[in-house]
């Protein structure tokens, strides 16, 4: 069986939480100097907002790419939109994958951080039996 990575991880994680404060803060600050709840309207509960938003997006289970006999198809977030990269080998070097054809050497746009932690290993492990020629 191909593997099949979805979205997630820790980049999904801090990202809700970055937005959280930063949503959060034009409210608590001047409350706590003031000594009163006090609502003040700022571009940084927007940019809050939207890194919230991107947060849920990444930890909603979607495919983030999956590993095809010869291609790695990587997907969009939001919509159908794909990329495809050949390849005759793979290799993962510190979080990065790389689509080897004809002696080239392709970064695939893809990275550990913005990966589920199980798929990810799940794809470290399948890459590893492949390269030894022990198969999936």
């Amino acid at each position: 069986m191909q593997p099949r990575v979805r979205f997630g991880g820790s980049f999904a994680k801090a990202s809700i939480i970055i937005g959280c404060c930063a949503f959060a803060w034009p409210i608590i600050a001047p409350s706590v100097v003031l000594g009163e709840l006090v609502f003040v309207p700022s571009p940084l509960m927007l940019f809050g907002s939207i890194m919230v938003m991107g947060g849920a997006l990444l930890l909603r289970g979607a495919t983030y790419f999956t590993l095809d006999d010869d291609k790695v198809v990587v997907r969009a977030l939001l919509g159908p939109i794909k990329r495809t990269f050949p390849y005759d080998s793979l290799e993962l070097v510190d979080g990065k994958l790389f689509a080897i054809t004809g002696g080239t050497r392709k970064r695939v746009p893809v990275h550990r951080s913005q990966a589920n932690t199980d798929d990810w290993l799940q794809l470290e492990r399948y890459l590893r039996a492949t390269s030894r020629g022990d198969g999936p």
